[in-house]
């Protein structure tokens, strides 16, 4: 639409079309400021805007009787379904996730595609199977790609507390430190029901790390992100990859460690090669908490917010 098609759009009054089809249903000036609760004077200033706008009669009276224009007439056609669609564009709209064909773009850290990813779109396909999804890893300041609208939503482990942004608090993880089920730590004798595996037993070994976009310009200081950067486990640290896959494979043909949520087995088949050896001890206050951010500009859409819901119930399976 050019601007000379908005200007000439501009001198009409929408409420005028409103008046215009009930006039020319009605036929009368009287019948039609009745369905609009209106004065029949009001009514007929309105019916003389009209034949200023439309350069025409519209209406006329021949043998005490109204009579519609052929200008009249042409409008009476095109009206209903111009009025429909000015509805529908008004109205909300109605989202049925079974036939949604909508693509949406998620970043979320490489240590969460088991545990939140994978079940996703799990239920995407049985509820959603059209909706189409790309997933974005979580190296860079997920604000910026909000804000450039490159992505719809981000899973992070920080609050930029922004008022462009709605940020929705999700779990709280403690961390567990993973080995391959081969790993000489998990054949240490027992006591009781619980191993006897300390951090410092740990550090006797390589690790390899998860990369979760801590770059220069994302100052996150959460409680992952403190343990990551101590002196000790930095000695040992071997080997960084955004690939989960190969994380863990790594983790089944060698005895290096690795430091993930604690959750990383909820749904996946990986505790058929590893499992967790060390698990920390944190307060509630110290573990790791996860936020799903998005732009403010969602807020109205349906279909996001529907999405948005299943991301949510993602964190509570």
């Amino acid at each position: 639409m050019d601007n000379s098609t908005e200007k000439q759009l501009n001198r009409i009054d929408l409420n005028l079309l409103i008046a215009l089809s009930v006039l020319l249903k009605e036929k009368n000036v009287s019948k039609a400021a009745d369905v609009l609760f209106l004065t029949q004077s009001a009514m007929s200033k309105t019916l003389k805007r009209l034949r200023d706008l439309f350069d025409d009669e519209l209406l006329f009276r021949s043998a005490n009787k109204m009579h519609i224009t052929v200008k009249g007439e042409q409008l009476q056609q095109q009206l209903p379904s111009l009025l429909a669609s000015l509805n529908s564009f008004m109205q909300e709209d109605e989202f049925d996730p079974s036939t949604c064909e909508m693509s949406f773009s998620l970043s979320v850290p490489a240590s969460m595609n088991h545990s939140l990813l994978l079940p996703l779109l799990q239920t995407l396909a049985k509820q959603a199977p059209k909706i189409k999804v790309t997933e974005h890893p979580a190296l860079v300041d997920p604000y910026d790609m909000l804000e450039n609208n490159d992505i719809d939503f981000a899973i992070n482990f920080a609050d930029k507390k922004d008022s462009n942004f709605i940020v929705t608090p999700c779990e709280k993880f403690s961390l567990a430190i993973f080995a391959g089920k081969h790993h000489p730590l998990l054949k240490k004798s027992k006591v009781g029901a619980k191993k006897v595996i300390s951090y410092e037993d740990c550090l006797q070994y390589n690790f390899i790390a998860m990369n979760h976009g801590d770059n220069s310009q994302n100052k996150i200081t959460s409680t992952i992100h403190q343990i990551l950067n101590e002196a000790k486990y930095k000695e040992k640290l071997v080997f960084k990859s955004n690939q989960l896959l190969l994380i863990t494979e790594l983790l089944a043909t060698t005895d290096s460690l690795y430091i993930g949520p604690e959750h990383l087995l909820r749904v996946s088949n990986l505790s058929n090669t590893i499992a967790p050896v060390y698990t920390f001890d944190l307060a509630d206050d110290n573990k790791v908490p996860t936020y799903l951010i998005e732009h403010k500009r969602l807020t109205n859409s349906l279909a996001h917010q529907w999405m948005k819901q299943k991301i949510i119930e993602q964190f509570a399976q």
